[in-house]
This record gives structure tokens, C-alpha cells and sequence, in this order.
């Protein structure tokens, strides 16, 4: 065996190890995003979803029961760490609330927080932009945006951060020349919790604030 074959086996073997230290690093990548995207997802009570990562990318499958879970579904994967790319493949299995009926019916949006938080992130930000678009394109829409918390912590101050929630969300739509007058804000605390708050995934179903969206008259 000549010199430059000896070299030519060296580099090849150092490729060989080398993609195979990549795809074990790909594979620990996965196999982490994997665990806690199933934990939290378990968590928060979405027991029906597929999970397939691939590299850093996820993609979900299965069924939701209405449109504000699968908001809630989708707000809760995108928060993870490590994740580049989020593809959403979810059905809701009823729509409930995503059309305004003769009746004025009201639609409603969901926006979920973490704990003690009253901050805007980017999917909060990418569902209201929606919203906005739609009131500008019919000015006879009026907005009612509640605040709510979890029972964590003391009653009055969670009477404060669900007025800072609400807060947040009424100035982004000033922000965005919706008009005040079409407007109304309301924050309720602990008080009207929709899930049970002796559970992390009842408490974060709470810790929200609900947009209803109106036909004026």
C-alpha cells in the first residue's frame, strides 16, 4: 500500500467519523425536542397529537376540539427552545367559534400567557395582525377584550395582571389605528377560571386573554 493510499483511507476515514458525529448529534437534537415537546404537550392535556421532528423542525397532527385550542396548541409549541421551523397540521373537530352568525354571534381569539407574564410574543403578535387586518376591512366590528389569570398567588394582584393583559392587547390595536370607541376592556382576575387550577395544564388554559369580535350594528 503506497503513501497516497494511506492518505486517501485516512481521509476517508475521518469523513466516515465525521457524519457519523453529526447524525448522532442530529439524533440527541431530535430525540431532545422530541421528550419535551411530548411532556409539555401532555401537560397542557393534548394527548391526541403526533409529533415528528426532524433536525430542529416540527410538525404536529391530530384533532382539536375548537379553534382556541388549537391556538393554545400552537402558542405552546412555538415557545420551546430549540425549535427552527413549526409546521401546524392539526383539525378542529368542530368549529365553534370561528363564525360570526346572523345572531351576532360573537368569534372569539384566545391569547395564552405564561405565568405572571403580561408580555406580547411573536404568535400573540401574528394572531392580532390577523385580527386587525379583518376590522379594517369592516369598520362596523367592535372589540371586547377580557383579561383572566390563574388562581396562583394573591387575589388582587391577579385582579392587576389581568387588567395588564387586557391592557397590552387594547393598546396594540390603538397602535394599529383600530379605534378606541370600538373598544371595551374588561379584567377579571381569578374569577372565571375555564380549567382547573389545581393543574399546570388547567392554570395555563387561564392564564389568558379572550378577544371577542362583534358585528355592530
Amino acid at each position: 500500500m503506497t503513501h497516497n493510499h494511506i492518505k486517501i483511507l485516512g481521509i476517508v476515514g475521518f469523513l466516515i467519523i465525521f457524519w457519523l458525529c453529526i447524525k448522532t448529534t442530529v439524533h440527541i437534537i431530535e430525540k431532545d425536542i422530541y421528550t419535551r415537546t411530548s411532556q409539555i404537550l401532555k401537560d397542557e392535556g393534548f394527548d391526541n397529537i403526533n409529533i415528528d421532528v426532524s433536525g430542529r423542525d416540527i410538525s404536529i397532527k391530530g384533532h382539536v376540539a375548537s379553534e382556541s385550542e388549537r391556538q393554545q396548541l400552537i402558542q405552546t409549541v412555538q415557545r420551546l427552545y430549540g425549535v427552527r421551523k413549526f409546521l401546524d397540521l392539526s383539525i378542529v373537530k368542530r368549529e365553534n367559534t370561528n363564525v360570526i352568525s346572523p345572531a351576532n354571534k360573537p368569534e372569539k381569539l384566545c391569547l395564552y400567557f405564561n405565568s405572571r407574564s403580561f408580555d406580547l410574543d411573536t404568535t400573540h403578535i401574528s394572531l392580532l395582525q390577523k385580527l386587525v387586518k379583518k376590522i379594517k376591512d369592516n369598520n362596523n366590528f367592535k372589540l371586547e377584550i377580557n383579561g383572566f389569570t390563574d388562581a396562583e398567588g394573591v387575589e388582587k394582584y391577579n385582579l392587576h395582571l389581568s387588567k395588564k393583559r387586557a391592557e397590552i392587547v387594547y393598546n396594540y390595536f390603538l397602535q394599529n389605528d383600530i379605534k378606541k370607541e370600538q373598544i371595551k376592556i374588561n379584567a377579571f382576575g381569578e374569577s372565571m377560571p375555564i380549567s382547573d387550577n389545581e393543574t399546570s395544564q388547567g392554570r395555563a388554559k387561564n392564564r389568558r386573554v379572550e378577544i371577542n369580535l362583534l358585528e355592530g350594528e
